[in-house]
């Protein structure tokens, strides 16, 4: 018998996630936690937005964790935890969906995860 997951692919549920779900960025500031709603846009790159007036100053976002999430019941959960930097980005992602008066980053991912609770199955043992 093997292991039973619900890990997908993260690209296999990011167009719905960007579509549907909800996203915020998870950041260290001295020493604490923060996590801030956030809109986020798939281009060439991916784009996060962010409340300007929510930011602490001189934030850096050298270690962020993006958690974008979607599903009210057990079988329509489904999510992607992507950990990796901020950066500020050059422009607005060349979006109509894109808000005006958001600060704009690109998120550089190092690791990324996904699970859907909907696709639970087992693995086979290797």
């Amino acid at each position: 018998m093997g292991r039973i997951t619900q890990r997908v692919d993260p690209e296999s549920i990011a167009d719905d996630l960007e579509r549907r779900g909800r996203a915020a960025v998870a950041f260290v500031v001295e020493g604490r936690i923060e996590a801030l709603p956030a809109k986020v846009i798939r281009r060439d790159d991916l784009y996060v937005g962010l409340d300007p007036s929510a930011l602490p100053a001189g934030i850096a976002f050298d270690r962020a964790t993006l958690i974008l999430d979607d599903g009210s019941f057990w079988f329509d959960l489904r999510a992607m935890n992507l950990r990796g930097s901020m950066l500020p980005a050059d422009h607005p992602p060349d979006d109509p969906s894109a808000p005006d008066g958001l600060a704009w980053f690109v998120f550089r991912a190092e690791r990324e995860t996904a699970w859907y609770y909907g696709s639970l199955r087992e693995e086979s043992e290797q």
